[in-house]
C-alpha cells in the first residue's frame, strides 16, 4: 500500500530512539503543571523587573514632591516682607538667650503659623495679619530657634533625600515622622 499524499512517512522500528517521532501526551494535569511552572517562572522572572520599576516610580515622585514643596518655600521667602522691628527685638533678645545668632526675621500674608525654613541663611516666617500677634511671642521664637539649635531643618533634608532614595523602606518613613 502507497502512503497517502498528506501524510507523514512510517518510521521503521529499526532507527534510533531519537530520530522517532513522538506523539505529544494529550494528558490535561500534565498540561496545567506545564502551564503553571511557566507562568510562575515568568513572575518570579518579572518580579524584580517589577520592583525595581516601583522604586523608580516612587523615587521620582517624591524627588518632584520635594522639588515642588523647595520651590514653594523659596516663592513664600521671596514674597514675605521684614517682620515689624518689635517682632525682630524679641527674636534677637531669645536668640541672645540661647547664645545663637538671630535669624531672619520676616512677614508673609499667606503663611498660617510660624516656621523655620533655610539652610544657608535661615529665616523665621511669621503670618501677616490675622493671627500675627499671637505668632509672634516669645515662646513661639523660643520654639523655632529650638529647632535651629537642633538643626531639625537639616536633619529633615536628610530624611527627605533618603526617602527619596529608598522610598519603600517603612522605617524611614517612621523616622521622618517624628
Amino acid at each position: 500500500s502507497a502512503p497517502s499524499a498528506g501524510a507523514a512517512p512510517a518510521v521503521p522500528p529499526s532507527l534510533p530512539q531519537r530520530n522517532r517521532i513522538t506523539q505529544p501526551s494529550f494528558d490535561s494535569s500534565a498540561k496545567k503543571t506545564g502551564i503553571a511552572a511557566l507562568s510562575s517562572e515568568r513572575f518570579l522572572a518579572c518580579l524584580p523587573i517589577a520592583f525595581a520599576g516601583v522604586w523608580m516610580f516612587l523615587s521620582l515622585f517624591l524627588s518632584l514632591r520635594a522639588a515642588v514643596i523647595f520651590l514653594y518655600l523659596r516663592h513664600i521667602g521671596r514674597l514675605s516682607l521684614p517682620a515689624r522691628p518689635e517682632y525682630i527685638k524679641t527674636c534677637r533678645a531669645v536668640a541672645a538667650e540661647l547664645g545663637i545668632d538671630a535669624p531672619a526675621v520676616r512677614q508673609n500674608r499667606y503663611v498660617k503659623s510660624a516656621f523655620l525654613t533655610g539652610i544657608a541663611r535661615p529665616q523665621i516666617i511669621l503670618p501677616l495679619g490675622g493671627n500675627e500677634a499671637s505668632m509672634a511671642t516669645r515662646e513661639v521664637f523660643l520654639h523655632e530657634l529650638a529647632h535651629l539649635v537642633r538643626r531639625d531643618h537639616i536633619w529633615l533634608l536628610i530624611v527627605q533625600a533618603v526617602k527619596i532614595l529608598f522610598p519603600v523602606q517603612p522605617l524611614l518613613w517612621m523616622l521622618g515622622a517624628r
